[in-house]
């Protein structure tokens, strides 16, 4: 029995080297990961950074930018406002007779779209007409005529 139980020690004595090496191994994956995030995370940082960075020099080339077509625009809007002020400077008068003769001079007109509906009035009653004595009938008429 001694033959089995060495090799029973030998093998059990194999599965604990076993073991501590899966263990030794598990360690070290742990250890590597560890370092590897490590190293992503200083490499992220510094993509970061070179991002940020380049991003604050496009956007104060973009601000720089902006600030100069801020000043060519209002340079623009001071000509035109200028222009403006000469033309109506030169044309005021014409402008003032304009507007007069359209508030004075109206001419009253129908709208396109108005529409009169003629309504038929009820004719007044045949021995009544409106200003004027009331005819005789008809039949006096035939009279007088031949009284004369």
């Amino acid at each position: 029995m001694t033959r089995t139980s060495d090799g029973i020690s030998s093998l059990l004595a194999a599965e604990k080297k076993a073991v501590e090496k899966i263990e030794d191994a598990k360690k070290n994956k742990v250890r590597r990961l560890k370092a590897a995030k490590e190293q992503a995370d200083r490499e992220i940082e510094g993509l970061q950074r070179e991002q940020e960075a380049e991003f604050r020099k496009v956007q104060s080339a973009h601000s720089g930018s902006k600030d100069a077509m801020v000043q060519r625009v209002d340079g623009e809007t001071e000509a035109r406002l200028k222009s403006m002020e000469s033309d109506v400077a030169t044309h005021r008068e014409q402008i003032i007779a304009r507007i007069l003769s359209m508030v004075y001079e109206i001419t009253p007109k129908m709208h396109e779209n108005a529409r009169f509906e003629q309504q038929e009035q009820p004719a007044p009653p045949k021995h009544v007409q409106y200003g004027h004595q009331e005819e005789e009938p008809e039949d006096q008429e035939e009279d007088q005529e031949e009284e004369e």
